[in-house]
């Protein structure tokens, strides 16, 4: 879908980004996946790649504020529900806070990348 998105509009930066971010990105929930400790299940590693690519195509302010925010989100809220002792650590789905941090991307990052000091 990407690809033809590429053709459609000519923009093959855009294209390497999104590559780039979505191994990226993968990679980088491979870490946490691998180390045990983590608790971070496959499916997360999978769906990080998917918004690395998406996220990717739209801009490096997007992909950036994408990422962080859902490691936010789920660390906010997965450390209330665990102060409040209603979820233990490892038994809450991670995905759903990737999914609403890469929304806030969307909306967030082209604010972030025009917002230039020079």
């Amino acid at each position: 879908m990407l690809v033809a998105l590429g053709l459609i509009t000519g923009d093959w930066s855009a294209l390497g980004l999104a590559l780039g971010a979505g191994i990226a990105v993968r990679g980088f929930y491979w870490l946490f996946w691998r180390f045990p400790r983590s608790g971070m299940g496959f499916g997360d590693v999978r769906l990080a790649g998917l918004i690395g690519l998406a996220l990717g195509f739209l801009g490096w302010g997007e992909l950036l504020i994408g990422v962080y925010a859902g490691f936010l989100l789920g660390a906010v809220v997965g450390g209330a529900l665990a102060v409040a002792k209603v979820l233990d650590r490892r038994s809450f789905p991670f995905g759903p806070f990737m999914l609403v941090g890469a929304a806030m991307g969307v909306l967030l990052g082209p604010w972030l990348g025009s917002t230039s000091p020079y």
